[in-house]
């Protein structure tokens, strides 16, 4: 058998990733949970674990990246909301204040309107 003939498809029980070849062969989960022993599958030092933590990881992280995302957004349009909100703020104060001199009209009003009687 000649080498260029020779497979080189890398051996799945290796626990690390193998390149060759211009190829790339990565460890399936399987290949993982394989290498426990039968009866301690569920064991706290088990593959199952350090299979999850890493997913959980992978999940929490892209998970936590777009929260951070719309979280950014959201403080943006409530910034941009308040601004607008207070300018309308400012100017509508002068609508809920009295006129003075319409106060001091109607004072006059009810003082000459007391007098004729």
């Amino acid at each position: 058998m000649s080498q260029s003939t020779k497979d080189t498809t890398p051996d799945p029980t290796k626990a690390e990733s193998v390149r060759g070849r211009g190829t790339f062969y990565q460890e399936s989960n399987h290949d993982k949970l394989a290498s426990d022993k039968i009866g301690e599958e569920l064991n706290p030092n088990a593959c199952i674990w350090r299979l999850y933590a890493e997913e959980a990881k992978e999940y929490d992280t892209e998970v936590t990246h777009e929260r951070n995302e719309n979280l950014n957004n959201m403080l943006l349009f409530a910034t941009l909301f308040s601004a607008i909100v207070t300018a309308f703020v400012i100017e509508s104060t002068s609508l809920l204040e009295q006129d003075s001199s319409e106060i001091s009209n109607q004072l006059l009003l009810a003082l000459v309107q007391s007098q004729q009687r």
